[in-house]
């Protein structure tokens, strides 16, 4: 008896969603950033984790932009609150230093 050689969406089913889900998310933001609009995000969007030839695809269903853009915060959470925390702490000594120099122009 001859079987066949399972696939690595049957040998991990979970990691290959999620793993899926993760590259939707960054290519649905990054073309929805782009592009300036919702459609444009599933454009070319990828339907399989990992290319192999003279398979077909597997096809997914689409996400909602909601859990697409929701994943793409998840899964990069780290950079986005270090530049947030950055940008606050620069905002804050430019309008110190403006409100210092307004300050001193009125003292003269």
């Amino acid at each position: 008896m001859k079987t066949r050689k399972p696939t690595f969406e049957e040998l991990f089913p979970v990691a290959h969603q999620q793993d899926l889900l993760k590259k939707q998310s960054e290519h649905f933001t990054n073309q929805t950033i782009s592009k300036m609009s919702i459609s444009g995000g599933y454009e070319n969007m990828p339907t399989n984790f990992m290319e192999v030839h003279g398979e077909p695809p597997v096809v997914m269903y689409p996400n909602s932009p909601t859990k697409l853009v929701s994943n793409y915060f998840k899964n990069n959470w780290k950079p986005l609150l270090t530049m947030l925390v950055v940008g606050g702490i620069l905002a804050y000594a430019l309008f110190q230093t403006n409100n210092n120099k307004k300050s001193k122009k009125k003292t003269e």
